[in-house]
């Protein structure tokens, strides 16, 4: 097939249009991605370094309490011993009995068995 001048010329032409604008088209959308990427990456940067410093102060102001505790022998013992036994159960079970502490926690007096323990 032959082609005339015409149509080599007309060829020539658009290939010439289309090539930039898809190199252009091609370099936005690189150029695109590179910055979604990196914004998405500052904001998770951001949350990260965020949640680092919340428990870095979490655990500062709680490192006296940690402390004081570790120092009663008695506090120890109960821990050892209730970390010994809930590690045989099962794991609905744990869920439960902590649900149960937790509700019934706000109300507990200095002579009820869990504070009594370790007081």
């Amino acid at each position: 097939m032959r082609f005339g001048v015409r149509s080599r010329l007309l060829l020539v032409l658009v290939a010439s249009c289309l090539l930039p604008l898809l190199m252009a088209i091609g370099a936005i959308y690189a150029l695109g991605v590179i910055e979604r990427e990196r914004s998405v990456g500052m904001g998770l940067e951001e949350v990260a370094r965020l949640s680092a410093e919340r428990i870095s102060i979490t655990l500062s102001s709680n490192a006296d309490l940690f402390r004081t505790l570790s120092i009663f022998p008695a506090c120890r013992d109960l821990l050892s011993r209730a970390s010994a036994k809930s590690e045989s159960l099962p794991d609905e079970e744990l869920k439960r009995r902590a649900e149960q502490i937790e509700s019934r926690w706000a109300g507990l007096g200095e002579g009820d068995p869990p504070l009594k323990d370790i007081l």
